[in-house]
């Protein structure tokens, strides 16, 4: 997130368009979305000012996206000019001195010219619909972004009318659209009843955006205090995890700036405890010392806080202050956190890991750590609530390991694990200890954990595990485990023992030890230590199979009565046992990798229950889909992927093969050219499996590509020379057969140049292209799209040309590992098994390291109708079925006197029960909703569309 900068503009109303007066808005909450305002116009009470001003428009037929909610959004429009001031003002609201209100809006802000070029947008608040009179700037923000909740809050000083300004304020021409939608504004609490906090309190500051305060606290002075991820902005760690409040820029003399705490509610004679971490640093190392102090007070000014508690002065690393208060009388304290340097330049005050106790500084915690020990990091009854890792854990060195996770890569299980994020120090030393553990001499134990460290490309990492007596690294005198310069791609397990020579405490320790600089994230999830031989718990996990994700709605997409496979990633199971709701059916709640049928659009919520003698653990997945029925058309656009849980990769980590024929994914821009989904010497044929029931079908109008990396070598020098110029490729829509790709009936072939589509210059950054089919292209089930290339100048680096050819795709990772890649391979990879055979396979086949890879190529749909008297065929047929309908009847027959016949509706329901007499029952289906249900008999089964 950019620094906010506050910008005053005065600026003449001659573009200035104003609503014809109306009413403030006195109720609330207040809620605009834009879809009642006729095209071009704007709703009641708003106004615009600005050269290109806002309107009202149809987002997907004036713009080509989707609006966040509806149709219509509000767009900056054209022409994109440099320097913009173009700004919709929301109505005028009356406003309460001390309350807090809350506006929120969505936002969405694209550049369709890729041009580099980075549109801007701003909220802010004033007591007029015109520009000079939006003072207070809440937010600014710069660079593409698809549709994102923005919330801020706003505190009026005094009573009165004020209106909230959305800004397109981009500086460069043709920097794009900025588009808002879904706005509204809510009433809260009086500011003084809102910071009234509870006690024993903590803040961490790890959960408030960059530049805020937290809730309750406040801020004065030139140079407030605010909220930062400390590494980011200033290049220093925070105490925990990663953010600080610091005391901001510029570096003025005689500072007075100051954070209060909330206030809190405290007793006459009573003592409170309170903690807080500082640190003060000059980089300019001008010899002038940074000043801090912390004070306490009956409200949150400055000239309030009449107790004095701590002050010093100069450079420290992190380190507690804790202090005590005891107020004279019962009433309403905070306390304040000061940089009160005296001379200008003298650098910064950061404060971290803030508490107040009742007390001496609260109770002990109740859960201690003892063998037999599991740490998931995801079991809040662990970590005390000021610290950044679980009870009993300690952390040493520049960068320390904190409770987090990274974004794209899923725990093993759970959300949470252990992370020492990248050193841009050499030689690091960064340990994270275990609690202290009861061990009995001459007693095996065994450690446990998995271990994440993918490094950064060119630098590979490297980690110790150790045990040991005390947390100090002198202590730590058995190595048990040393992985130096190796990358570990994924989560892998590392099992040790240790057997301790007398009874006594110990502890491991695991250290982050890379010797080169910039090594990447290191991360541990489910640390473990039992007695050899003793059975932990299993680890509970599993995630729902691939299925269709709507680029309209963001959602998952299955359809009515399809069943939806269980991916179970357990490990050291030995039963399962599966729940969900909402009427949901699971086809066997005791299989390892059931079916659920889900009867209707909604979130679903699967629980996994994996268990073996040590015991029982769980596994939670929501899963939130739409359940087409498909009883009318319905136009689309999807991919196979979730952005939500799995990994897309930016262009600078475009996966590529090394010249050894290895997986390569961290900072392969201008490193690899060889890519994984693309054209490479293995294989320059590559597709995307769509999977679908039988009975759906569609056609498909177009196909979009996302583009990360692209050159074509152009050598118009002389007969004969290298050059791929006229090269093609062709795209093709191939059925499926027997669960493979059916390389022998292709649907559908379209072919063109490469420079026709793709151009004749490299790119630097991610190109979007659209490929348009002659007449729709008419599919039923499941299906795959192909992109096979003419053989191109992939040149060997020897022959010393400084030029080639080379594309590489939009490259995902399924969180399932369940691929949906394909790869037509003509040369196995090096000291590979693999058998060449000229075919189409899986590419986890082809390369085991692929596994759940995925082409993110989008098909634009219209799913067809279903015709309504279609009749499904004999599930697992033992006898013979003849199923006729007869108006709103259905005749079985072909029966046994005396067989059972049953119907269920695709949510499990019966919905009738009969047996058959003379060989046959009639079923009365007048009363019976539109659906899918099935008819059992005698162990077979059929499916009807009603």
């Amino acid at each position: 997130m950019s620094k906010l900068i506050t910008l005053f503009c005065f600026l003449s109303t001659l573009f200035c368009s104003y609503a014809v007066a109306a009413e403030s808005v006195t109720e609330y909450p207040y809620s605009e979305n834009f879809d009642n305002t006729a095209e071009k116009e704007m709703p009641s009470g708003w106004a615009v000012e600005g050269e290109s001003p806002f309107a009202v428009y149809p987002a997907f037929d004036w713009y080509g996206v989707q609006a966040q909610s509806g149709a219509n959004a509000l767009v900056s429009g054209y022409p994109q000019t440099g320097n913009r001031t173009d700004v919709a003002y929301s109505p005028m609201f009356e406003m309460k001195a001390g309350v807090e209100y809350t506006m929120t809006v969505w936002v969405k802000m694209r550049n369709t010219a890729q041009n580099g070029r980075n549109p801007i947008m701003k909220v802010t608040v004033g007591t007029a619909q015109a520009s000079d009179a939006h003072t207070v700037e809440l937010t600014k923000q710069e660079g593409e972004c698809d549709w994102t909740e923005v919330k801020v809050t706003y505190t009026p000083e005094a009573d009165g009318q004020y209106c909230f300004g959305l800004w397109c304020c981009s500086v460069l021409t043709t920097a794009g659209d900025v588009y808002f939608d879904t706005f509204s504004v809510s009433e809260g609490e009086s500011a003084a009843a809102g910071n009234v906090a509870e006690l024993p309190y903590a803040e961490s500051f790890d959960t408030t955006a960059d530049e805020e305060m937290p809730a309750g606290w406040a801020v004065a002075g030139e140079t407030p205090f605010a909220v930062y991820q400390t590494f980011d902005w200033y290049g220093v760690q925070a105490q925990s995890g990663t953010s600080a409040i610091v005391s901001g820029y510029p570096q003025g003399s005689n500072r007075t700036d100051v954070a209060f705490s909330p206030m809190f509610e405290m007793k006459a004679g009573v003592e409170y405890t309170v903690s807080v971490w500082v640190m003060m640093k000059n980089m300019a190392q001008n010899g002038r010392n940074p000043v801090m102090k912390i004070t306490a007070g009956l409200a949150q000014v400055a000239d309030a806080q009449i107790y004095e508690l701590a002050k010093e002065e100069g450079e420290c690393d992190w380190k507690e202050m804790k202090l005590t208060f005891t107020p004279e009388t019962d009433g309403q304290y905070c306390f304040g956190l000061w940089c009160c340097s005296v001379i200008p330049t003298a650098g910064d005050v950061y404060f971290d890991t803030f508490s107040v106790s009742e007390g001496g500084g609260g109770e002990e915690p109740a859960w201690k750590a003892e063998i037999p020990y599991v740490e998931t990091y995801d079991d809040a009854s662990h970590y005390s609530g000021k610290d950044y890792l679980p009870i009993g854990w300690a952390s040493t060195g520049e960068t320390p390991w904190i409770t987090a996770s990274l974004k794209n890569k899923p725990a093993v299980s759970g959300e949470y694990y252990m992370i020492a994020q990248s050193s841009i120090l050499p030689n690091r030393n960064d340990v994270a200890y275990s609690p202290m553990l009861d061990m009995k001499g001459g007693t095996t134990y065994t450690v446990s954990m998995y271990l994440y460290m993918p490094g950064t490309g060119s630098v590979n990492p490297s980690f110790k595990l150790t045990a040991g007596t005390a947390h100090e690294s002198d202590a730590q005198t058995m190595v048990l485990e040393e992985i130096k310069d190796t990358a570990v791609k994924d989560w892998t397990k590392i099992e040790k023992d240790f057997t301790p020579a007398e009874d006594g405490q110990y502890c491991f320790a695991m250290y982050a030890c890379s010797s080169t600089a910039n090594d990447g994230h290191i991360a541990i999830d489910n640390f473990s230590v039992r007695e050899k031989g003793d059975v932990l718990p299993p680890t509970a996990l599993f995630y729902i199979d691939n299925t269709l994700n709507s680029i309209f709605t963001g959602s998952s997409v299955i359809f009515e009565g399809q069943k939806i496979k269980m991916v179970n990633m357990s490990a050291d199971a030995e039963s399962y046992k599966w729940t969900v709701d909402n009427d949901a059916v699971i086809s066997d709640d005791e299989a390892a990798e059931p079916e659920i049928t889900f009867p209707a659009a909604g979130t679903y919520t699967i629980k996994l229950q994996a268990t073996n003698e040590g015991g029982t653990t769980e596994c939670t997945q929501m899963f939130s889909t739409d359940v087409y029925d498909l009883e009318s058309d319905v136009d689309d656009a999807f991919t196979t992927t979730s952005e939500v849980s799995d990994k897309i990769f930016q262009q600078t980590d475009t996966p590529a093969y090394s010249e050894e024929g290895e997986v390569k994914d961290v900072d392969t821009y201008d490193n690899y050219y060889d890519y994984v989904v693309g054209v490479n010497p293995y294989y320059r044929s590559v597709a995307e499996r769509f999977e679908l029931p039988d009975d759906v079908t569609l056609d498909i109008s177009s196909l979009s590509i996302m583009t990360n990396m692209y050159s074509l070598f152009i050598n118009d020098i002389g007969e004969g020379s290298i050059n791929d110029k006229e090269k093609t490729y062709r795209v093709v829509i191939y059925p499926d057969k027997d669960g493979a790709l059916d390389a022998e009936h292709p649907v559908a072939t379209k072919t063109d140049k490469l420079i026709t589509t793709f151009g004749d210059a490299g790119y630097y950054l991610p190109v979007r292209q659209s490929i348009h089919f002659d007449e729709p292209v008419k599919v039923k089930g499941t299906f795959y799209v192909a992109f096979e290339f003419d053989e191109l100048d992939l040149y060997d680096e020897t022959e010393g040309r400084l030029y080639r050819s080379w594309i590489g795709f939009d490259t995902r990772v399924h969180a399932n590992k369940q691929t949906t890649l394909y790869v037509k391979p003509e040369k196995a990879l090096p000291e590979s098994t693999y058998e060449v055979d000229g075919k189409w396979c899986r590419a986890d086949e082809f390369c085991p390291a692929l596994a759940g890879y995925s082409f993110g190529v989008m098909p634009w749909v219209k799913f067809n109708k279903k015709d309504v008297s279609a009749i499904g065929e004999v599930e697992n047929s033992s006898i013979e079925l003849e199923i006729s309908t007869d108006g709103n009847n259905y005749r079985v027959s072909g029966l046994s006197d005396g067989e059972d016949v049953r119907v269920y509706s695709v949510s499990g329901v019966q919905v009738f029960s009969g047996k058959a007499q003379g060989g046959e029952v009639v079923i009365p289906a007048d009363n019976w909703n539109k659906g899918i249900y099935v008819i059992s008999a005698g162990g077979s089964s059929v499916k009807v569309l009603k």
